[in-house]
């Protein structure tokens, strides 16, 4: 068994849940249905607007799935918190808090 083999059978015996950015990206949503179809995850949760992200994966010929839910955190009421720990991660960096709600909502 090679290596990729032995990693895969590994992520199978986790099935862990995966939270991936960007989810309007092809690549994003190609790779969401290589985790799912190849039972590597339990789950693969997507980060960005529902209304693109499943125009983009129609476009790809893609099924989401209960097992691909999409998470927009703009919309979310935990918006001022997840920007709050953002700024906090970033600020050694030079962000201001205002960059980083920016941020967050530009999904």
């Amino acid at each position: 068994m090679g290596f990729i083999d032995r990693m895969k059978d590994e992520a199978r015996s986790k099935m862990k849940k995966l939270v991936l950015p960007e989810g309007k990206d092809a690549r994003v949503l190609n790779a969401a249905k290589i985790l799912i179809d190849e039972n590597l995850v339990s789950e693969v949760a997507l980060v960005g607007d529902e209304d693109t992200i499943l125009a983009n994966a129609k476009a790809e010929g893609i099924t989401l799935t209960d097992r691909t839910p999409i998470f927009n955190p703009a919309k979310s009421d935990m918006l001022d918190a997840y920007a709050a720990e953002y700024y906090e991660l970033r600020k050694a960096k030079g962000m201001s808090e205002d960059q980083a709600k920016e941020q967050i909502q530009d999904v």
